[in-house]
């Protein structure tokens, strides 16, 4: 990702990098694969679940997304 693990000096570069890390997220999503979704997450990620059998709630780590997920 752009800043993240390479330089942040050219700017259409980036922008066509995180699109295709969003392209990514939202084709994982549709097709419900959490294996795939995990894999466009850092491992210190944080996510925040705003639907779902537990709305509100906040998973920490990859491992937590991954079980909150499944």
């Amino acid at each position: 990702a752009c800043g993240v693990d390479r330089p942040m000096n050219d700017l259409a570069s980036c922008e066509d990098s995180n699109l295709a890390v969003l392209r990514r997220l939202f084709d994982a999503w549709s097709r419900g694969s959490v294996e795939d979704v995990l894999a466009e997450m850092t491992v210190d990620c944080i996510y925040e679940g705003s639907v779902g059998p537990e709305p509100g709630t906040t998973w920490r780590g990859r491992n937590e997304v991954a079980q909150g997920l499944a």
